[in-house]
């Protein structure tokens, strides 16, 4: 992983999801839009893109677990760039209105806590790992179950097992512990996730593309 944090020991990371460079915020409208004047453009993909690979594991975690949807070990999140600064940035609703689809927030961290992130992300992965394994014990027996009779195979265990039962039995394996790995994953995200206040941003008139990096 290159060290994005060998000058600056803690910083913002914003990150974007743009078809083209050009749509990302120019620093004039940035400095209107945040007070931020000072920030460098990197591509999610580039050197950097382990400390992104981190957050999208992170923020695709707590999504699938709210909605219960089904996890993926790798972030499926679509970005293409990503903001980095010294300073802690605050949103408002000026830019959240502006840049809904593109900017997915942003994070105030340091080295530190992306290697917290990891082992958290870690322990998520885990837990997942080990109760999506045994959830799919029943689906493996029912299977089973119909390739042996499209066979004309008898086995009187596996034909009258009691999947039932089984149901029952692993109803909630593993659920402990993933809230409990969420709930860090939870903690981590509201100590670093970007907050709102109050904007008197007003807009002007359009301004010249800046060359990013």
């Amino acid at each position: 992983m290159s060290n994005l944090f060998e000058k600056i020991k803690k910083g913002t990371i914003m990150i974007w999801n743009v078809k083209d460079q050009k749509e990302l915020p120019k620093i004039r409208e940035m400095t209107r839009l945040l007070g931020l004047k000072d920030f460098t453009y990197y591509k999610t993909d580039g050197h950097h893109s382990d400390y992104i690979r981190l957050i999208l594991k992170m923020r695709e975690a707590r999504s699938s677990y709210a909605s219960q949807e089904e996890w993926q070990y790798w972030p499926k999140t679509e970005t293409s760039h990503f903001l980095f600064t010294a300073q802690e940035l605050e949103t408002n609703s000026f830019f959240q209105l502006r840049y809904l689809t593109s900017c997915l927030g942003a994070y105030f961290v340091g080295d530190a806590d992306l290697v917290e992130l990891r082992d958290l992300n870690r322990d998520y992965s885990q837990m997942r790992s080990i109760a999506d394994r045994i959830s799919r014990w029943p689906s493996v027996i029912t299977d089973n179950q119909d390739h042996l009779k499209k066979e004309g195979i008898a086995d009187t265990a596996i034909q009258n097992f009691d999947t039932p039962g089984l149901l029952k039995l692993i109803d909630s394996y593993g659920h402990e512990g993933i809230r409990n790995a969420v709930s860090k994953l939870d903690a981590w995200h509201d100590r670093h996730y970007w907050k709102s206040k109050a904007s008197n941003w007003a807009p002007t008139e359009p301004e010249e593309q800046e060359i990013t990096t």
